[in-house]
C-alpha cells in the first residue's frame, strides 16, 4: 500500500500537488466556515428551545392553578 501511494505521489508533477493543496485548503476553509454557521444556529436554537420550555413550564403552571381554583368548593350561599 505505502508503495503504491509512493509511486503515484511520484508520478505528480509540483503543479498537481500545489493545485490539490489549493483544492483541499479552500475546502478545509468551505468546511471550517460551514461548521461555525452551524454551530451559532445549534446555539440559537439551544438558546429557543430553554425559552420555548421556560414558556411551557410557566403555561402548565398556569392550567394547573386555573384547575385547582375551578375545583374548589364553592361557598354556601
Amino acid at each position: 500500500m505505502r508503495l503504491q501511494l509512493g509511486r503515484q505521489v511520484d508520478q505528480l508533477d509540483g503543479r498537481d500537488l500545489q493545485k490539490r493543496v489549493t483544492e483541499l485548503t479552500s475546502e478545509n476553509h468551505r468546511l471550517a466556515t460551514d461548521a461555525r454557521t452551524a454551530e451559532t444556529e445549534n446555539r440559537h436554537l439551544k438558546e429557543r428551545v430553554q425559552a420555548l420550555e421556560e414558556d411551557l413550564t410557566a403555561a402548565r403552571t398556569s392550567l394547573r392553578r386555573m384547575i385547582r381554583d375551578e375545583n374548589r368548593p364553592l361557598p354556601p350561599p
